[in-house]
């Protein structure tokens, strides 16, 4: 990556909280193994995460129990307005509504908690929104080996093991 594509993306937190996995919430379901510690035992307490509304961990838990016979129920991100792009799924998680720690995280932090507020506040979000995902577009795409498609976003792929050498 060109040291010019990483400045642009870094030093610009407003448009990574638009945009980027955040922003990117505002429409979609996260899966149930994807929370559920959130719900059961956040940071290995054996209890909920405290920053998290009364009333989503009692819908969560009601949605997808400890002990349950699906596999992996999903619940919207966005859960005032799951199916809509507008700024509430940003008015949610500064009310504890965020689904996913890394999403209520954002609303906590000091580094982009004024950016939520601003998104909230902002009239103009339909433009800001247009505006980022322009910049987002501007991304080069790394091809021919110069990066890697993860089978886990969270995790970079494990590289296959090579008898007699390295890779």
């Amino acid at each position: 990556m060109s040291r010019r594509l990483i400045t642009r993306i870094v030093l610009n937190y407003s448009y990574l909280v638009t945009i980027n996995q955040h922003g990117g919430h505002i429409v979609g379901v996260a899966r149930y193994s994807l929370f559920k510690d959130g719900i059961y035992n956040f940071n290995n307490t054996g209890g909920p995460d405290p920053s998290m509304s009364p009333w989503l961990l009692a819908e969560l838990k009601d949605k997808c129990p400890r002990i349950s016979l699906i596999f992996d129920n999903t619940y919207p991100l966005d859960v005032k307005t799951p199916s809509l792009v507008d700024n509430s799924y940003f008015q949610e998680i500064k009310k504890g509504n965020g689904v996913l720690q890394i999403d209520q995280q954002i609303a906590l932090d000091e580094l982009t908690k004024n950016i939520v507020d601003d998104i909230v506040n902002d009239p103009d979000f339909y433009t800001k929104f247009g505006e980022a995902m322009v910049k987002l577009g501007r991304v080069e795409v790394l091809i021919d080996g110069q990066g890697e498609v993860r089978k886990s976003c969270r995790v970079v792929n494990k590289k296959p093991f090579i008898f007699g050498g390295f890779n």
